[in-house]
Formats: structure tokens, C-alpha cells, sequence
């Protein structure tokens, strides 16, 4: 006889992600739509819009953008030193246009600071890893480039 106090129910199941949207990738135009909206949501957007274009253009992981330092960019060469976590391999990356053009006005915006990505004027601190998953309002963002959900419809 089971237990009085213990219940049989379960959470529903989870539906999967083949279910909920044709694909686990976004195209490039929607990630120029999303960094749009980044640059018009908030009062840091060119600074959210740069380091979103930095994430797509090299793979950058949260945790590796936030820890970003202006050393680790060579912008005279064009090259972007990249350390990665979780037992990646650091890489130089070329940075193009956009990415530079992005860089040398957040630089020129907030000069003196150690890293790129900066939590408010006032700190020298860098950008926090919740900053960047929590502040990045992803479903903000989606609804702004007219997703309803958040996912790339």
C-alpha cells in the first residue's frame, strides 16, 4: 500500500524541441533584426548590440564575452584574442568592419575601462554573467523583432 502523503502525479512532459520550432539555429537576417532591437532597447545598446554581434560572429560563450578584456583586442591588426572556457582551444580571430567600426566607438565611449562589456558607467567592473543571460532580454528582444514566444519563428 503506497504511502498516503506520496503523490503518483507527475510534471507534464516536456514537448520537444523538433515540436516546438523548425530549427535550433537562427539565419543571419534574424540576428541583424535581433541586435537591432538590441541597439534600440535600454540605455547600454550599443554596448549590448557589439558584444551580441562578438557572441554570434565567433561562438562566444556568455561567460567568455563577459570576461572580455580590451587586451585580449588587437584592433590595429584587426585580431581578437579569443580564451576560451570549458576546455576550448584559444584562437585568434579576424575581426572585419562591422566588428571593428562597433569596438573603436565602444572603446571611444568608455575609455580607460579593462573590459568591454561594463555593468554601468560609474564601474570599472566587468559585465556580470546574469548581465549578459538575464539583461539580454531575449524574449524582449524576440517580441521586438515580432516573434511571439521569443524563438525564431
Amino acid at each position: 500500500m503506497p504511502h498516503p502523503s506520496f503523490s503518483a502525479k507527475l510534471p507534464p512532459a516536456k514537448p520537444k524541441n523538433a515540436d516546438r520550432r523548425a530549427r535550433e539555429y537562427l539565419m543571419p537576417t534574424e540576428v541583424e533584426r535581433l541586435i537591432g532591437a538590441a541597439r534600440q532597447v535600454g540605455r547600454h545598446g550599443h554596448r549590448d548590440a557589439t558584444l551580441m554581434l562578438l557572441m554570434y560572429r565567433h561562438g562566444l560563450r556568455v561567460a567568455e564575452v563577459s570576461s572580455l578584456r580590451w587586451a585580449h583586442i588587437d584592433l590595429p591588426t584587426a585580431l581578437l584574442h579569443v580564451r576560451r572556457l570549458k576546455h576550448g582551444v584559444s584562437s585568434v580571430h579576424p575581426l572585419h568592419g562591422p566588428e571593428l567600426r562597433a569596438l573603436r566607438r565602444l572603446q571611444n565611449a568608455s575609455p580607460g575601462r579593462a573590459y568591454v562589456g561594463y555593468v554601468r558607467d560609474t564601474c570599472l567592473c566587468p559585465i556580470r554573467h546574469k548581465h549578459v543571460s538575464r539583461t539580454y532580454p531575449w524574449t524582449r528582444l524576440g517580441s521586438a523583432v515580432g516573434w511571439s514566444d521569443g524563438s525564431a519563428a
